[in-house]
């Protein structure tokens, strides 16, 4: 017996000028309408260090548009 899922992949980068100092990605199973736990990866330690709070807002702002993802009917 075959089961599949259906799944919806959700990336993002947060940039500093033009290096991805963090990136992010989770999966939304469209059965369920649930995501896997995001994950959160730094790449740039350093310019993350200079640049919390962009790099913080950044984060938020991915987890609010993975949210609307999981919400919609």
């Amino acid at each position: 017996m075959l089961k599949t899922n259906k799944s919806t992949n959700v990336n993002g980068q947060v940039m500093i000028d033009e290096t991805m100092v963090v990136y992010l990605s989770a999966s939304i199973d469209e059965d369920k309408g649930v995501s896997t736990s995001p994950s959160i990866s730094i790449q740039e330690p350093e310019l993350y260090q200079k640049n919390k709070k962009t790099c913080r807002e950044g984060i938020q702002e991915f987890l609010k548009e993975l949210w609307a993802l999981e919400d919609k009917d």
